[in-house]
């Protein structure tokens, strides 16, 4: 999985980070490390929680493919999809890597597509900090149709195990790379998003 690129006056930067993943049984046990402070889960709640974010990837990647509305519709779909998807993932089990057949990749070109269907939101590039913890960093140039292309193809690889009947291994893919990638375009979006609504209302 490729790690989170950002590029800056045409310059790439690439951002790789060491992971660990959790090995669980399946089903899932009653608790993950997201909600290890709250009342632990059955099986069946998290068979919903799977279910319900299979949902929000299936409405977002359905958006993705579909032509592009106005600027105002664009920005308000993609606030309340990537909001959706990543609360949701935070109710996903960690589980360990299963056998499943090779799901197929979003090709190069059909990458480009996307990223170029994005190019319909009001905005493209912002600025943000990387890792928010290192207060010395300059900041870097973020690209929303990067960020949403990017949770596309994460999200459409999963969707291929869970309608194929290999749910454990869909559950795999979207968690793990929500941790180490997805995730961090996920949270970048929605900030930047967030933040042209303040700057368009005035606020």
């Amino acid at each position: 999985m490729a790690p989170r690129c950002r590029s800056e006056q045409g310059k790439s930067f690439v951002f790789v980070r060491v992971v660990r993943f959790a090995h669980w049984d399946w089903p899932p046990a009653a608790t993950s490390p997201s909600t290890q402070t709250l009342a632990p889960m059955t099986t069946h709640e998290y068979e919903t929680a799977i279910d319900a974010f299979a949902k929000t990837a299936r409405e977002f990647c359905a958006w993705a493919e579909s032509p592009p509305l106005t600027p105002a519709a664009e920005h308000f779909t993609a606030a309340r999809l990537v909001a959706k998807l990543y609360a949701s993932a935070l109710d996903l089990p960690v589980s360990a890597p299963t056998d499943a057949p090779d799901a197929p990749r979003v090709s190069d070109d059909a990458y480009r597509a996307l990223h170029k269907r994005f190019g319909a939101l009001p905005f493209q590039y912002y600025s943000e900090m990387f890792n928010p913890f290192e207060f010395e960093a300059a900041p870097v140039t973020g690209d929303i149709a990067d960020d949403l292309a990017d949770i596309y193809r994460d999200l459409k690889y999963g969707l291929w195990f869970y309608e194929h009947g290999h749910v454990p291994a869909a559950v795999w893919e979207w968690r793990t790379t929500f941790g180490f990638h997805w995730g961090r375009h996920a949270t970048g979006a929605l900030l930047a998003l967030h933040c042209y609504d303040q700057e368009q209302n005035g606020l």
